[in-house]
């Protein structure tokens, strides 16, 4: 407080600086996300299918091939032997898809997603992205027993 009185700095100061940055931030965020909607030739859909056929949702291309290619630099298996076996869309909780790690800033923000699980046929890899594929985060096997079980299919038009 002797801070604030000696340097002549009030609180009302204090709270708008960070109410303001908050707004900015948000701002920012909601712009880049509407500047970059995705666009998906037919071709290059996969539609989710669960147990209600009225339940569809379509995986962009690009998050597909970022989750894909993430494994298959990690654990030096060709992107051709992968398969999106499960996916789900999401709401994230922060910037860093509700995955952040010890003393790392991540945007406060709701950022709109996908859970997406990823298998050779032996293995099963299970990934949160942002809904482009630009932010790419890889789940602990602890956190992924709540994948929804749905059935993934390509749809080639």
């Amino acid at each position: 407080m002797k801070f604030l009185v000696k340097h002549n700095v009030n609180l009302r100061q204090i709270v708008s600086v960070v109410l303001l940055s908050s707004i900015l931030s948000s701002v920012v965020v909601a712009i880049a996300v509407a500047d970059s909607a995705p666009s998906i030739l037919p071709e290059q859909k996969y539609k989710l299918t669960s147990q209600r056929q009225s339940n569809c949702a379509q995986l962009p291309r690009s998050v597909a091939d970022a989750v894909r290619q993430d494994v298959s630099q990690r654990e030096n298996i060709p992107v051709s032997k992968l398969q999106v076996t499960a996916l789900s869309q999401e709401t994230w909780s922060d910037g860093c898809l509700g995955m952040a790690q010890p003393d790392e800033f991540c945007t406060q923000a709701l950022v709109e997603g996908w859970r997406v699980s990823v298998s050779d046929g032996r293995s099963t890899w299970v990934y949160r992205t942002d809904s482009l594929g630009r932010v790419v985060r890889r789940e602990t096997l602890q956190n992924t027993s709540n994948l929804p079980a749905i059935v993934v299919d390509v749809v080639r038009q």
